[in-house]
C-alpha cells in the first residue's frame, strides 16, 4: 500500500490544518468581495469559487472540528440567501448580524484550538509520591 499520500495528508494536518480559522476566512472573505466589487457578475462569480475551494480544503485537514468550521463559514450565506428567498430581504442586511456571530465562533475554536494544543503539549506533571 502507498503510504506517501498517508504522509501528505499527515503533513498537512499538521501545517494547514493548524492554522487559526479566523484570519483564513477574514482574507477569503476579503477576497471574495474584492471579486464582487471588482469585476462583473459571471466573472466575480467564478473567482468566489476559489476562496471557497480552499477554505474546504482547510476544513479537510482540520485535525478537529472540520465540520463545525465548515458550517461557520458557510452559515452567513446560507441564512442571508434563505431569508432573501422567503422575505425578500436584501442578503447584505441578514449576512452582516451571521456574520459577525459566525466572527466570534471562529475567534472561540481558535481560543479552544490553541488551548488544546498548548495541553497536549504541556509535560505529564510528576507523580504523587
Amino acid at each position: 500500500m502507498d503510504d506517501s499520500r498517508f504522509e501528505l495528508l499527515h503533513r498537512g494536518r499538521q501545517t494547514i490544518g493548524t492554522l487559526p480559522a479566523l484570519p483564513l476566512y477574514v482574507c477569503a472573505l476579503a477576497v471574495a468581495g474584492l471579486a464582487v466589487l471588482l469585476f462583473d457578475d459571471a466573472i466575480s462569480g467564478q473567482l468566489v469559487l476559489v476562496p471557497l475551494a480552499l477554505l474546504i480544503v482547510y476544513c479537510a485537514l482540520r485535525p478537529s472540528g472540520g465540520w463545525d468550521t465548515f458550517a461557520t463559514f458557510a452559515a452567513p450565506s446560507i441564512i442571508s440567501n434563505v431569508a432573501n428567498w422567503i422575505f425578500d430581504v436584501r442578503r447584505l442586511w441578514v449576512a452582516l448580524p451571521v456574520l459577525a456571530f459566525a466572527l466570534l465562533m471562529l475567534w472561540q475554536q481558535d481560543r479552544d484550538d490553541r488551548r488544546a494544543r498548548r495541553l497536549s503539549s504541556a509535560p505529564e506533571p510528576p507523580a504523587p509520591l
